[in-house]
């Protein structure tokens, strides 16, 4: 890929690698994860997570990046918890689209704060399961915020393309007219390691929302990815370069091959930015893969 960062490899060989890409109708999707080159040296886990689940013919793609601060030391957990969710999320902004198309963006949110509470029982169940101790606990709040973790959903089917986005992180999108853009509004708040939370969500604030229809947006790349990878670009501007090369990396090369190079491109990108990197990558009407269910991980 062009510029500073992480690269794929220039290698020719093709190998088969239809095990780690799941197929969603006219979607290819890869996700790897990588453990963050600051956090191998110190000893911390993974704190990213990521599943993909296909039901019915709909992906649903979460991808969830937990903060990892002294306040948040569960917050690996918080973010499996997040993938464990965010599919009920995928299902319930399906069946609200059918209900009714036009007003899906305006529904979101509410469904969110749903999503929100079944994730906040996730949380009371494994700290019961695994009590932390008294001073760490003094209200909700500090339980909550030791789960805390960013969000990322990218809901695709045959009608489009839904997002939803909580914190940090990156969503990218590429058309086959080769235009890129991010689909969900920005939120100047996200400043150096200042983040918004599924810890503490202002439904109102925080819900970005991203709605594509099929029909107007004919798209052949999503990426979805935790701040580790795009701190791992000099240019701030990254998102378009990357898609670019994954379409044309797809059109020669395959989803396999991509499949193949994206875990060592992850551990490029987390040794470069020291955090932990995780990226997803939907690609359209490209071979590869036999079909599966259900695919996630975390370190």
């Amino acid at each position: 890929m062009d510029g500073e960062g992480p690269e794929p490899g220039t290698t020719g060989d093709h190998p088969s690698e239809s095990d780690a890409v799941v197929t969603a109708g006219r979607w290819s999707i890869i996700a790897a994860t990588a453990l963050g080159g600051s956090h191998r040296l110190d000893g911390r886990v993974n704190q990213d997570a990521h599943r993909v689940r296909v039901r019915g013919g709909v992906a649903a793609i979460v991808v969830a990046d937990g903060h990892g601060s002294e306040a948040s030391f569960r917050s690996d957990r918080g973010a499996r918890f997040a993938t464990t969710v965010g599919p009920w999320l995928a299902d319930a902004i399906v069946a609200a689209r059918t209900n009714a198309p036009d007003r899906i963006a305006r529904r979101v949110p509410e469904l969110v704060g749903q999503m929100v509470r079944r994730w906040q029982e996730l949380v009371r169940l494994d700290e019961r399961s695994d009590p932390m101790e008294p001073t760490a606990r003094t209200s909700d709040g500090d339980l909550f915020r030791a789960y805390g973790t960013t969000f990322l959903l990218a809901v695709l089917d045959s009608s489009g393309a839904v997002f939803v986005q909580i914190g940090d992180g990156d969503i990218a999108v590429r058309d086959a007219e080769g235009r890129s853009w991010c689909p969900v509004p920005g939120d100047d708040r996200l400043l150096a390691n200042e983040t918004t939370s599924l810890c503490h969500v202002d439904l109102a604030r925080d819900v970005r929302v991203g709605v594509l229809d099929g029909d107007q947006h004919a798209l052949e790349v999503v990426t979805m990815s935790t701040d580790g990878y795009g701190n791992a670009f000099e240019d701030e501007q990254w998102q378009p370069s990357v898609t670019a090369d994954l379409a044309s990396l797809a059109a020669s090369d395959g989803a396999g091959w991509i499949a193949h190079h994206l875990p060592e491109w992850c551990e490029d990108a987390a040794m470069i930015a020291g955090d932990d990197v995780t990226v997803a990558v939907a690609l359209a009407n490209l071979p590869g893969g036999r079909v599966t269910t259900e695919r996630g991980g975390s370190t």
